[in-house]
């Protein structure tokens, strides 16, 4: 199908732009940054409409999928409004242009190649809207014919889904993953000593901060998002014998959370025993470091981890890319860290967890429901029962190799007589 003459090809910049509303929550929005400065009308409908129960990080993956879709058309000479308002739907040869297109990065814009779950993810969600779409420009969009227009492309457009790898595969290199020993060791020396001595106090500051929260993550599992949602009255200190402990809540669109991209916990809310020694660091970063940085918060809504620099947003909650960049000096300095993320001390976890389990001969029930609290999953939730796995393996492992060490006893035993 040829473009209309209608189809213009301009000049187009899209930009997807994060907001704050009053009342803490967040929403995005698809700006043409060379256009008369408002929102995409037919993108931001669709996000109002089909998309205002979704959270603000899901809204905001399928508006990066929207903006692929109209940065594609722009390239083509395409209006797409006027093509379904006048039943004039995309070619098969457009539609394989279109998935080409979204195959590589739009969040980077750098060529980079994105795998085929997010393909896949694309296509849904693309189907979804040019469905919705469709059914808003045309008053008789539920006619047969139309009807079969629309669900054609649907279907050409769900067709060209990538075969995903092998989910068996997947969650067997899950089970894999923890730290090595050499990482370990480095770790657990930062936790015990956080910062040189001829450091300055801001440099310790700062050091001590970043120590403490990749410390949070390796003795709790908890998720990054979680960490840095982290506020001061989420730290509960013993009293009365009691052991101190971290809460984890649910906090989408937090009205006391400034960040516009917001880390939140996707995981349910829980509260988490920690060790007297975790204890004691938190308390020192609370009362020897973050108390004197300058625009601090001390009432119980202050986030616990913040910005120390000077500067605008000195002693405000850090930002998730803060924390990555903080994270990549601290490799920088010591490269036995070099394969460190913080994920991959929420799978250690799950590796040291099991470790305990065996040694303290829990049932494979009770360990499934310990699991699922601390991490923060529903029961029976399919990501405790991959851990579930690695026991079993674990245990056929030794159970194999005690039969092949049978097996060598025999065989030296008639060779003896």
């Amino acid at each position: 199908m040829k473009n209309t003459k209608s189809d213009q090809k301009r000049k187009q910049t899209l930009k997807v732009k994060d907001h704050i509303a009053r009342n803490g929550r967040r929403f995005s929005l698809l700006y043409d940054t060379d256009g008369d400065g408002f929102p995409l009308f037919y993108p931001t409908a669709y996000t109002t409409l089909r998309m205002a129960s979704l959270t603000a990080n899901t809204q905001r993956s399928n508006l990066y999928v929207l903006k692929s879709l109209y940065t594609w058309a722009c390239n083509q000479g395409i209006d797409l409004e006027l093509r379904f308002a006048t039943k004039k739907l995309l070619s098969l040869p457009e539609v394989e242009s279109l998935t080409q297109h979204i195959s590589v990065s739009s969040r980077e814009d750098d060529g980079t190649q994105v795998t085929g779950r997010r393909i896949n993810n694309s296509l849904k969600v693309l189907a979804r809207y040019l469905l919705w779409l469709f059914g808003h420009l045309t008053q008789d969009s539920n006619a047969p014919e139309n009807y079969a227009l629309i669900e054609k492309l649907e279907k050409s457009l769900l067709e060209r889904k990538v075969k995903p790898g092998s989910s068996s595969a997947a969650k067997q290199k899950q089970l894999d993953k923890k730290l090595n020993e050499v990482t370990r060791k480095a770790l657990l020396e930062m936790f015990a000593n956080p910062y040189d001595d001829d450091a300055t106090a801001f440099d310790k500051g700062i050091a001590f901060r970043n120590a403490l929260a990749l410390y949070i993550l390796y003795d709790t599992g908890m998720r990054a998002g979680e960490l840095l949602s982290l506020k001061l009255e989420h730290f509960l200190p013993a009293r009365g014998g009691d052991h101190p402990y971290i809460v984890v809540e649910r906090n989408h669109d937090d009205r006391y959370d400034r960040r516009q991209m917001q880390p939140v916990a996707k995981t349910l809310g829980r509260d988490i025993a920690i060790s007297p020694e975790l204890e004691k660091k938190i308390l020192e970063y609370l009362g020897t470091w973050r108390a004197d940085i300058p625009n601090v918060g001390f009432e119980k809504t202050a986030f616990i981890f913040v910005k120390h620099k000077k500067g605008e947003g000195q002693g405000r909650e850090i930002t998730l890319n803060t924390f990555r960049a903080a994270l990549t000096e601290m490799i920088k300095k010591d490269a036995r860290l070099r394969h460190l993320h913080p994920h991959l001390l929420r799978h250690d976890w799950n590796y040291r967890f099991s470790l305990k389990c065996e040694k303290e001969g829990l049932s494979e029930a009770k360990e499934r429901s310990d699991r699922e609290y601390l991490m923060g999953w529903a029961a029976g939730s399919e990501s405790a029962k991959v851990y579930d796995r690695r026991y079993v393996r674990e245990s056929a492992f030794k159970t194999g190799l005690a039969i092949a060490e049978d097996t060598a006893k025999d065989s030296k035993s008639r060779k003896n007589k």
